[in-house]
């Protein structure tokens, strides 16, 4: 379990590229209606495991019908980058329709970001 000094540092770390890329999103759909961030907290991940989620943005309002994924692939690889995590290919869509991005940077944490009528973005640090 990680201790409040590493969960600050992390907020630290993190808290930031989410914050651009809020921004960012918003250049690239115009205004969204963002939900108050979260404090991080433990999560339980889709394979069953723990992580610490750092501080995940929510917004409703995406143009779904008018998403450019190319578009979007570069402003969240522009932003990728400058925190440290590599670059990912273009976004496509799942079979359930929402465009995906997930990169791991090198002190493993898992960038996540999912966008089908809303986004939903965060990191996970594995526990």
């Amino acid at each position: 379990m990680l201790n409040d000094l590493e969960v600050q540092e992390l907020a630290r770390a993190y808290g930031p590229m989410l914050d651009e890329l809020q921004h960012r999103l918003d250049d690239e759909f115009g205004p969204l209606a963002w939900a108050p961030r979260s404090d991080p907290k433990t999560a339980t991940r889709h394979d069953g495991s723990s992580a610490l989620r750092v501080g995940a943005i929510n917004a409703l309002g995406v143009p779904t019908a008018q998403l450019d994924p190319p578009a979007i692939s570069a402003a969240v690889n522009d932003v990728l980058a400058k925190f440290g995590f590599p670059p990912q290919p273009p976004m496509t869509g799942s079979p359930s329709g929402e465009l995906i991005c997930a990169a791991v940077d090198a002190r493993g944490s898992e960038f996540i970001l999912l966008i089908k009528m809303a986004v939903d973005a965060w990191v996970d640090r594995p526990l």
